[in-house]
């Protein structure tokens, strides 16, 4: 739990503004797909007993420690690199600039 609160929130503050909600679905789908493996690692019973099982994982876990100290070594935070949106996107336009108040429509009943 630490660690996917953790990380949502970097992903959340170093995304530019039109695309935080893609980086979020995409950090979501991501621990989805982890939690993914651990049931299928956990239901198939590839492992002859629970603690051979622990002890994979526990391997896997070092495995992906490294990787990411590998990856946060090289990395650059927002504030020291210029992040921009296209100004010409309308998709990035409508994600950034709240609705006007008279321009909503009517719902029809």
């Amino acid at each position: 739990i630490l660690f996917s609160i953790t990380g949502l929130e970097l992903a959340y503050n170093e995304a530019p503004e039109c695309m935080k909600a893609v980086i979020q679905a995409f950090w979501l789908f991501t621990t989805a797909f982890g939690d993914l493996v651990i049931i299928i690692i956990g239901e198939a019973e590839l492992f002859p007993s629970d603690s051979v099982a622990f002890f994979s994982l526990a391997g896997l876990l070092v495995v992906v420690v490294l990787l990411f100290i590998f990856v946060s070594v090289r990395y650059q935070y927002v504030a020291d690199r210029p992040v921009e949106c296209d100004p010409d996107d309308e998709a990035a336009r409508l994600l950034t600039q709240p609705p006007s108040r008279g321009s909503e429509t009517p719902s029809t009943v």
